[in-house]
């Protein structure tokens, strides 16, 4: 339950962050799982900021870099 609380604020703060046009850098150096519900939230903002700027995922997890593998993430997703 935890989680998909956490996913709710983060899809719904990014909704209003996307709106200003800037580039955005998400952290994921403590991330160390991710769900179908946060795939999801990624791939919404993804296409939010290809209309206007770079989302970029930094210090992703091996764990978490597996899953973005796996889904076919790691394709459409900036990854340093």
């Amino acid at each position: 339950m935890q989680s998909l609380k956490k996913i709710t604020l983060l899809d719904k703060n990014y909704n209003v962050y996307a709106g200003h046009g800037e580039d955005s850098t998400l952290d994921f150096e403590k991330v160390n799982y991710i769900s179908s519900a946060g795939l999801r939230v990624l791939l919404t903002a993804q296409k939010k900021m290809n209309t206007q700027g770079l989302m970029e995922l930094i210090n992703v997890s091996e764990d978490v870099m597996d899953i973005l593998e796996m889904t076919g993430f790691a394709d459409i997703l900036v990854i340093k």
